[in-house]
């Protein structure tokens, strides 16, 4: 594995491999979004499919309902009695005479259908009206006419129009057939309830679609929840694509909530049957399909590439030969290299070693000069981390003797953690980094002063990535404490600490509610942090702040300190907010 590692830090493998992979890359997107497509449009086809089939099959059943409605009513024409109601001098007598047989019929083919609300025969001549109900009425004393005003001589053999019953409810369609009599105006009624069309065996089948009549002039004659008799198309955003004039027409809608809209005009009758599908099941299926995708192809991108790899590794073998034995002469062998012109190339880099063989002795007496500056470099950190080795030495024992609970152990702990932050060599580090070490120092500091000073340390999000020089809170809280608070530590005392990314800049302040200082001393300060040349002992922590930043952005850092007696103090860092 090392050896594989160290091959494929050479340029020519990372080339080779790339080129591969990206090929690979583009030819796999191409795959997965040809066969994302095929399966979106075999999906919309099949729900095409099956919404056109359920349309079909909704206005068969419903023209065949019709169709059966109007045999009723061509067996009541031929039939006798029937005749003989319309005809005799006085309708009355078949109730008289006790013949109560048309009327049982009547009721019989009433019951044979749910949605058959009523069947009447009305005598115009003598404003009689048989129901299926087994009683004749007067004309005028019958509640449910407001046929009549739909009814007039015709040509036709029967009328087609959708009422109230009563005036009210249920929405009816009826379907009125003209006897052969002198007024022109004696019919055979039959009431059909349409909201009860649900009976049909294709409206059962319908579960995530919705079946709508719309008649020829644009107006809803039936769906669920219907309102009215006839209701505009706007009441069903969906019938906006409703079109009277073509005989049959299908679209998949792709709005928010995706659905199919399918129009189918009947064969007999002056409406069109729409039905609208909804397409939740098509996006859940859709959602499979893309995330089954997903899965193959990532597998088979995963498959490829291991492939590309081992085909890069064999192919750059020659380039890595080359390269090992320029890292290592005294490792390779002339013999275990098996490619001829790889074998040439190195026999010559052979030779011009040879002849630079002063070259070559100068380079070691100056790796020696170079391997002496690296062991007098770690020798110069022998004494810190003694120092850090023997803090996690006390920290072991203090474990044994007081607990791991105990506070002691963890002071020492947080001591030495911020020993070793303070030995790594990292010169820029993540704010967020910084801040986790300011609470280390902050929770030593509340334990020396026994909670008796606040900290809050606040660091928003979007600048927990800027990148600061180690070390730059530490003395700043450091300087809040002993020279702000250490005259005032009453419980009220507090250091807040905040990090913001305002227009691209960061702001890092430091505020405590500590002694202050008068202006004069105010000015003072700000001189010594500004003098770059300035040695002094006193303030080292923030001139050396100063410095650190200002060397790092220059003109672009600012430092701002506020303080007034007995207020407090404000120290806020202005830099440039990179990461």
């Amino acid at each position: 594995m090392n050896t594989i590692r160290k091959y494929a830090l050479h340029k020519s493998f990372f080339k080779y491999f790339f080129i591969l992979l990206s090929f690979i890359t583009i030819l796999f997107l191409a795959f997965a979004f040809y066969t994302y497509g095929s399966s979106r449009k075999a999906l919309q086809h099949e729900f095409l499919t099956y919404s056109q089939q359920q349309t079909v099959r909704v206005a068969r059943d419903v023209d065949d309902y019709m169709l059966s409605m109007r045999y009723i009513m061509a067996t009541l024409y031929n039939n006798s009695i029937v005749r003989t109601f319309f005809t005799m001098e006085s309708p009355d007598l078949l109730i008289d005479s006790g013949s109560q047989r048309i009327l049982q019929q009547l009721n019989t083919y009433k019951n044979s259908y749910t949605s058959l609300d009523s069947i009447y025969l009305y005598s115009h001549a003598f404003q009689k009206i048989a129901t299926s109900e087994l009683s004749v009425y007067n004309a005028s004393m019958y509640s449910d006419v407001n046929w009549m005003e739909q009814i007039a001589p015709t040509e036709k053999p029967y009328l087609l129009f959708p009422r109230r019953k009563n005036g009210h409810y249920p929405y009816l369609v009826c379907l009125a057939k003209p006897m052969e009599s002198g007024s022109g105006l004696d019919y055979i009624i039959l009431n059909l309830d349409f909201s009860k069309l649900s009976t049909l065996s294709s409206f059962a089948e319908l579960e995530s679609q919705h079946i709508y009549i719309v008649t020829d002039d644009g107006s809803i004659l039936f769906r669920n929840g219907q309102k009215d008799v006839y209701e505009p198309l706007s009441t069903i955003p969906e019938l906006s694509h409703f079109a009277a004039e073509e005989t049959q027409k299908q679209e998949f809608v792709n709005a928010s909530m995706p659905y199919i809209y399918t129009q189918y005009h009947s064969e007999e009758y002056p409406w069109s049957y729409v039905l609208i599908t909804d397409m939740s099941d098509y996006t859940s299926r859709l959602t499979g399909t893309r995330s089954l995708l997903l899965t193959f192809s990532f597998c088979l991108f995963i498959l490829s590439l291991v492939l590309i790899f081992f085909f890069v590794f064999r192919s750059t073998k020659p380039i890595r030969s080359i390269m090992q034995f320029l890292e290592d002469p005294g490792t390779v062998s002339l013999n275990e290299i098996g490619n001829a012109e790889s074998k040439e190339i190195i026999r010559k880099i052979m030779a011009y070693i040879q002849k630079s063989q002063s070259l070559s002795q100068e380079l070691q007496k100056q790796l020696k000069l170079l391997n002496d500056a690296k062991f007098l470099a770690l020798q110069s950190q022998i004494n810190p981390h003694f120092l850090f080795n023997t803090l996690n030495m006390i920290h072991m024992t203090e474990i044994d003797s007081l607990g791991y609970e105990h506070e002691v152990p963890q002071i020492t702990l947080s001591l030495s953690k911020l020993l070793q932050y303070a030995l790594e060599s990292t010169d820029l580090v993540s704010l967020s980094t910084e801040f986790y070490y300011a609470q280390l120092f902050v929770d030593i500091l509340s334990k020396r002063y026994q909670d008796r000073i606040q900290f809050k340390l606040t660091l928003r999000p979007e600048a927990e990535e800027v990148l600061v020089p180690k070390l730059i809170i530490q003395p700043l809280i450091e300087n809040a404490v002993f020279h702000g608070l250490s005259g005032r530590c009453d419980g009220e005392s507090c250091v807040k600490v905040t990090a913001v990314i305002k227009q691209g800049q960061c702001l890092l302040t430091v505020e405590d509610n500590g002694i202050g200082m008068s202006e004069e001393k105010l000015k003072e300060l700000r001189e010594k942090i500004a003098d770059t040349e300035n040695t002094s002992t006193h303030s080292i922590g923030l001139h050396n702040v100063n410095l650190r930043m200002y060397l790092l952005y220059g003109d672009a850092f600012h430092l701002a300190i506020c303080s007034a007696p007995m207020e407090g103090t404000i120290i806020q860092l202005d830099f440039p907010a990179s990461e």
